[in-house]
C-alpha cells in the first residue's frame, strides 16, 4: 500500500472531547483504544472504498459518529505498520485495515505516540454530533 493512500476511521461522539486548555473541542486518547480480540487500529482503504463505490461517510456505523482521516505514510512515519485485513463481519470490510506496531501489536508507548501524530495529521472530515452540554 502505497504511503499516499487516505485510510479512514470512524470517530464516536465521546471520543470528541473539551479541551479545558484551549475551550475547545480535540479527539480523546480512548480514539486510540483497541477493541477486545483486535491487534491494531481498524480503519478502511480509500482507494478500495472507491473502487467498489462507497464514499467515506458510509463507513459510519451511525450517523452522529465523526469522520477522520490520515495517510498510510503518516502511521509509518510512526513506526506503524499497516496490513489488509478483510473480514466477513459487515459489507463495507473488503476494504478493512489494521494499524498495527512493529511486532505486530500497538503496546500503550506506540498508541499514545500514533495518538499524538493522529492529532497532528488528522483529517477532519465530518464532525461527530454531541448533545449540548
Amino acid at each position: 500500500m502505497a504511503d499516499e493512500e487516505t485510510l479512514y476511521r470512524h470517530l464516536h461522539p465521546t471520543h470528541w472531547v473539551r479541551d479545558e486548555g484551549t475551550g475547545g473541542y480535540r479527539v480523546s486518547s480512548a480514539f486510540m483504544s483497541i477493541e477486545a480480540g483486535q491487534d491494531g487500529l481498524s480503519s478502511y482503504a480509500e482507494s478500495l472504498l472507491k473502487e467498489h463505490g462507497v464514499r467515506p461517510d458510509e463507513i459510519l456505523p451511525e450517523p452522529e459518529y465523526g469522520l477522520v482521516s490520515i495517510t498510510a505514510g503518516q502511521a509509518r512515519s510512526e513506526s506503524c505498520g499497516v496490513v489488509f485485513d478483510p473480514n466477513d463481519e459487515l459489507p463495507i470490510n473488503f476494504a478493512h485495515m489494521l494499524v498495527k506496531g512493529p511486532n505486530g501489536v500497538l503496546s500503550r508507548g506506540q498508541r499514545r505516540k500514533l495518538s499524538g501524530a493522529l492529532t497532528r495529521h488528522l483529517a477532519m472530515l465530518k464532525l461527530p454530533e454531541r448533545d449540548p452540554e
